[in-house]
């Protein structure tokens, strides 16, 4: 591991410009999202069935921020964004916002994009919207789960989904560890 670390800063540090990206880094982007994205469903489905879904709520609200800080090792950043947020805290950033754009003009096989900027490597991978997703983010919400949304999420307009559309996205920052 502390090898392919070594060769990524190498490869970052001789580019400045908007450039593709080595597989290397494309990899481990890959896999730091399926990391995050089965720690959180497994969590997820273990709250649903102990507590009903107004519980994922709060197991979104309170671990899916841990397991992003605990996946941010390495000169890694992960986290989640969306064009409609629910958390105000993931608000896109300006490179963020753009591909999320593209991606609501692309089919759900388009969405990643990866790039090397100034020195740092930028990865985005849509998030489409499951039929687990519909209980929270969907356009029918029981009312236990809104309650509990509007509780953690007083600002949320993560809602009104339909199946298969983009829900938001994965990110990924590598900055090269000095």
């Amino acid at each position: 591991m502390k090898w392919t670390v070594l060769l990524m800063v190498a490869l970052l540090a001789s580019r400045t410009m908007a450039q593709a990206p080595p597989e290397a880094l494309i990899a481990g982007g890959e896999q730091r999202i399926a990391q995050f994205s089965a720690q959180l469903k497994s969590e997820l489905l273990g709250a649903i069935g102990k507590g009903g879904l107004a519980a994922a709520v709060d197991v979104c609200h309170q671990r899916a921020p841990v397991i992003a800080r605990q996946l941010s090792t390495d000169g890694w950043l992960i986290g989640r964004t969306s064009h409609k947020t629910r958390n105000p805290d993931n608000a896109p950033d300006a490179w963020e916002n753009r591909v999320l754009q593209d991606f609501l003009q692309q089919s759900p096989q388009q969405w990643r994009q990866a790039t090397l900027i100034d020195g740092r490597f930028r990865m985005m991978k849509g998030i489409p919207t499951g039929q687990l997703c519909m209980q929270c983010h969907g356009r029918s919400i029981a009312p236990e789960v809104q309650q509990a949304i509007a509780r953690h999420y007083p600002l949320d307009q993560a809602t009104g989904f339909q199946p298969g559309e983009l829900r938001g996205a994965f990110t990924l920052t590598f900055t090269p560890v000095e």
